[in-house]
């Protein structure tokens, strides 16, 4: 317990150092790109662009404006002042005339500051930006979020089969519009390629034991946040949770009470990762208040109105506001909502009808502990129903997150009827073939 004390004091550290060099970069290096990026119009425009997959939806353009421009305009700044406020130009139409106006020669006004979250982001966004510009910080974000779902999908059907990793993206792939934003909300895609690269990281844990397991999704909700601008954290955590408890149960899925470990699994990976979540964000609200880059009343505040949501407009009072919003948005929105839905229920009364006339009633025991990570998004809903519903636009992958865990879950069940050859019976096998 104190190595993990110590191990997550000595993150956030190293979380302020990093941010702390990233922002030294000189700005002038990133103006110039921006105003380069700006002329031959790769960026610009309305806050809130409208989305190239979802209809009638909008891209998060607004926030894209935000991250690309963060740490710029407060002349005269140092880096650690800069780490600690994350000021930025603010939305599309002023971080543009922000640009223009530093290009001159002038000192913009700084739009806000975002203290209260982690920023790290412009752990890859500054050093992007500078050498390359946004095409080069575009096809980045492109390029880890394919290559961390490829790798998901290739250690979780390693230690499962093919059919649980392909149950588990398919639905995220075919009904989000994540890989989509690339062009309007970079930060998404960034947000998306950690998540996973987390989740990875779960899988990888689960082989040494549970401890292991308990302590990386401690760190892995820690380096969420870090990244993260409120944007999909349900997603973030069910992935985590789902990940890490399948590939623990299926590697034992030949020693006994195979329904007691899968709760312990999940249990200590789903607790882990939001400790870790929630340690690392009120860490970095002491170190804002503490520094005075941020106030008390500013973070209570914006915790108040997203979880109460009295003066937002459209939030619907009561249980269930959260769900119905995103639900809709999704079913009624998004191309191939509704089959990928169907076909998830049916695998669901599929795994059931089987295993009872198979009399499985611990691997179902098994798939339905798992099937219970899907949870975690609708409660989050819930928790935070007016942030849920004022972004409905991007919360929604919370609901194909969730059928995505039940999908998976139900595959998960002919991996834990499947008996596990034990290590002696592997030595024979491979003696006598």
């Amino acid at each position: 317990m104190l190595a993990l004390v110590s191990g997550l004091v000595l993150m956030q550290l190293l979380f302020v150092g990093v941010l702390t060099a990233v922002h030294a970069i000189p700005d002038a290096r990133i103006v110039g790109q921006l105003a380069s990026d700006l002329d031959a119009g790769l960026w610009v425009g309305s806050d809130e662009a409208v989305d190239p997959v979802t209809r009638g939806g909008r891209s998060d353009a607004y926030t894209d404006c935000i991250v690309i421009t963060a740490g710029l305009g407060d002349d005269g700044i140092n880096p650690l002042r800069s780490a600690l406020t994350l000021p930025h130009l603010g939305s599309c139409q002023p971080a543009a005339a922000g640009i223009s106006a530093l290009l001159a020669g002038e000192t913009p006004p700084v739009e806000a500051t975002y203290a209260r979250y982690w920023g790290g982001f412009a752990v890859f966004t500054r050093p992007l930006l500078a050498f390359g510009g946004l095409g080069a910080l575009r096809i980045f974000a492109a390029t880890a979020a394919i290559a961390a779902v490829a790798g998901l999908f290739f250690v979780l059907r390693r230690r499962t089969s093919v059919w649980v990793p392909l149950a588990l993206v398919a639905p995220l792939a075919l009904t989000t519009n994540l890989l989509g934003q690339v062009g309007y909300g970079v930060i998404h895609v960034l947000e998306f390629a950690v998540m996973v690269a987390c989740a990875i990281g779960g899988v990888l844990a689960a082989r040494h034991g549970m401890f292991l397991v308990g302590a990386v999704s401690v760190f892995a909700g820690g380096v969420f946040v870090f990244v993260d601008f409120l944007h999909n954290p349900p997603l973030a955590w069910a992935l985590f949770a789902f990940s890490a408890a399948a590939s623990f149960v299926a590697q034992r899925r030949s020693e006994s009470h195979p329904v007691r470990q899968a709760i312990v699994a999940v249990v200590v990976a789903s607790v882990g990762w939001i400790a870790g979540y929630a340690l690392t964000w009120a860490s970095r609200w002491g170190i804002g208040i503490l520094s005075g880059a941020a106030t008390f009343d500013e973070i209570a505040g914006k915790v108040a109105l997203w979880t109460d949501g009295s003066g937002e407009e459209a939030v619907a009072a009561g249980l269930g506001g959260g769900i119905r919003k995103n639900a809709h948005f999704w079913l009624t929105f998004v191309p191939f909502a509704w089959l990928v839905l169907a076909a998830c229920l049916l695998l669901v009364a599929i795994v059931i009808v089987v295993a009872v006339r198979r009399k499985a009633f611990p691997a179902l025991g098994v798939a339905g502990v798992l099937a219970a990570v899907a949870v975690i998004p609708l409660v989050w809903l819930e928790v935070l129903p007016a942030h849920s519903q004022h972004h409905y636009f991007f919360v929604y992958r919370a609901i194909p997150g969730a059928v995505a865990v039940l999908a998976a879950a139900a595959a998960m069940f002919f991996v834990s009827e499947r008996p596990r050859l034990t290590p002696a019976r592997d030595a024979r096998g491979s003696a006598g073939g």
